[in-house]
């Protein structure tokens, strides 16, 4: 899951960070040599959503939430990434998405910046408290990563 800021499940561990990714821009029209765009270069544009299951959009609305201004929210929620993707590269809005979840055939994202740098996606893994399975699933990543380092250890 992607680490949202402030937004913390109360039954689950911190988690463990597995690795980020950059935030980019999709949206018809995109000039191609463009490198970057920051959130202000967004402002009067309308942006496109996902539904707030999988953090996405409650990362999209915490970086404009940042900022002063405000931005203009399409009101329906697109059912995927790929649905997202297709409906800004059509036209009817500007979505963000992180760099591995954009369809191949669209070439000419932009990467969002945010006072002068990349805007990142982290992703953790996280687990209940209250799951049946957490000791075990820590159980095994303990004897795991033993194995890992005393196979190492013997190379």
């Amino acid at each position: 899951m992607p680490d949202v800021p402030d937004v913390k499940n109360k039954n689950s561990n911190e988690g463990v960070f597995l690795y980020e990714e950059t935030l980019h821009v999709i949206m018809k029209n995109t000039l191609p040599n463009e490198e970057k765009i920051t959130l202000d270069g967004l402002r009067d544009k309308i942006i496109l959503m996902v539904p707030d299951s999988c953090g996405l959009s409650v990362i999209t609305r915490g970086l404009f939430g940042t900022t002063e201004k405000s931005f203009l929210e399409y009101g329906g929620k697109a059912n995927s990434y790929h649905v997202l993707a297709d409906w800004a590269y059509s036209g009817l809005g500007v979505a963000l998405l992180p760099k591995s979840k954009i369809p191949e055939y669209i070439k000419d994202s932009v990467i969002l910046s945010k006072n002068g740098n990349y805007v990142k996606v982290k992703y953790e893994a996280r687990w209940s408290d209250s799951s049946s399975i957490t000791q075990s699933f820590l159980d095994f990543s303990q004897q795991y990563l033993n194995n890992l380092s005393n196979g190492l250890a013997k190379n």
